[in-house]
């Protein structure tokens, strides 16, 4: 079976996600420089991850 890229990168993303030490969480810039992908493309697929509601943001300073 071959996964395609934005399933593998949202796979990846809600990892980084959910491995995140932070109580504030992790910004979106810095996801897509850890695993390697344009915020371009990231944001497309955090749409997506939230569209579906496996993932929700954060409101607050500093959450863009």
């Amino acid at each position: 079976m071959k996964i395609n890229s934005k399933i593998r990168y949202g796979l990846r993303t809600m990892i980084e996600i959910a491995c995140c030490k932070e109580p504030t969480g992790i910004l979106q810039k810095d996801i897509a420089k850890n695993q390697n992908i344009s915020v371009k493309y990231l944001d497309y697929i955090i749409s997506a991850l939230k569209l579906k509601g496996l993932i929700s943001n954060t409101k607050g300073r500093g959450s863009g």
